[in-house]
């Protein structure tokens, strides 16, 4: 989300529009503030284009008080994605909180900014007109112009970096010897030594997003989910399904060909562009890589690296934008507020 405000503000002249969680507050005054700010839509100008990232995790409020200053200040309003919870559906006791989000925003948009083709056609399916969605591609993930970030060791090793909780990325705590003969090499929040199957692992700990592209050290990214290593299973398994995971754009910025499930909504963009490989299983990795030969091998890194730039430079989010401005018909010279 810092990444988008970056590239809107930075480079479309949109001007910051924040609310304030009041996370943990509780108290009648806390709450007071926190539903009052909100009316800080009538300070919108008419006319504007309003860009909202999509969810916000402070209730439903805010989206119902947005579509009511929508009709007073006729404003067009995109929503871009990062997530559909009540699709996900990782937190089942707040699935009805989720539902009302996503159905609100459904109903307040004026163009929706999705993933990718998959979660396209599941938007469709809940009622929004196909006219009114653009396909960002891909998340950018922006880095320090000219810093290069292309520091691979030369030893061979498959990148996970992410969330590594047993909770989430259980398939990570099954693997064994059997699965690789390269080694993992391992970053993220959430890492339980103690849980690890397998000794042929090295785990570099926790940095912040902007570094992250600069350390790793490997030569393929994995893109996996769920608890099991024969299939992506589980409510984050079949998400994978329809969502854009940001680790893609990590490892693209950071010029690492991807390992990826082949049912995910990503492997199509994978396979068009000769960025990497398609698994059903974890068991069939060490396989499929053995034939790669090195020219083919550098292909793919060739090609990840022409999409690089566009990822690190927010050309994803852009070229988006500027098709939604076309379907809104907009005023390109009108004042913009995130």
């Amino acid at each position: 989300m810092r990444d988008c405000e970056t590239i809107l503000q930075g480079k479309k002249n949109f001007q910051p529009f924040t609310f304030c969680s009041y996370k943990n507050k509780t108290g009648f005054i806390n709450r007071f503030k926190k539903e009052f700010q909100f009316f800080k839509f009538i300070k919108l100008e008419k006319n504007s284009v309003f860009v909202m990232q999509h969810p916000l995790y402070i209730g439903t409020h805010y989206l119902k008080i947005l579509k009511v200053f929508k009709k007073i200040k006729k404003i067009r309003i995109i929503f871009l994605i990062h997530d559909l919870e009540s699709l996900r559906n990782m937190l089942p006791a707040y699935h009805n909180l989720f539902q009302q989000l996503d159905q609100l925003m459904y109903e307040t948009g004026d163009v929706f900014l999705t993933h990718n083709e998959k979660m396209s056609a599941y938007l469709i399916k809940q009622g929004i007109s196909a006219d009114k969605i653009v396909v960002l591609g891909l998340f950018d993930y922006l880095t320090v112009p000219g810093k290069y970030t292309g520091n691979h060791s030369a030893e061979k090793g498959i990148v996970i970096a992410g969330n590594l909780d047993p909770e989430k990325s259980g398939y990570l705590y099954q693997l064994t010897e059997k699965h690789f003969g390269r080694q993992l090499i391992l970053y993220g929040t959430n890492f339980s030594q103690s849980k690890m199957s397998t000794a042929n692992y090295c785990y570099k700990g926790v940095f912040p997003p902007d570094e992250l592209p600069y350390e790793l050290q490997g030569d393929y990214g994995l893109v996996w989910d769920g608890n099991e290593t024969q299939t992506c299973a589980g409510n984050m398994g079949n998400y994978l399904r329809y969502n854009n995971p940001h680790k893609v754009s990590l490892y693209i910025a950071a010029e690492l060909p991807v390992i990826i499930w082949r049912h995910a909504a990503l492997a199509d963009f994978v396979s068009a562009n000769h960025i990497g490989i398609l698994i059903d299983s974890l068991d069939e990795i060490d396989d499929k890589l053995s034939k790669i030969e090195t020219t083919e091998y550098e292909r793919m890194k060739e090609h990840v690296k022409a999409l690089a730039d566009k990822v690190r430079s927010g050309g994803y989010l852009l070229g988006a934008y500027e098709e939604a401005l076309n379907i809104l018909e907009a005023d390109i010279g009108s004042r913009r507020i995130w």
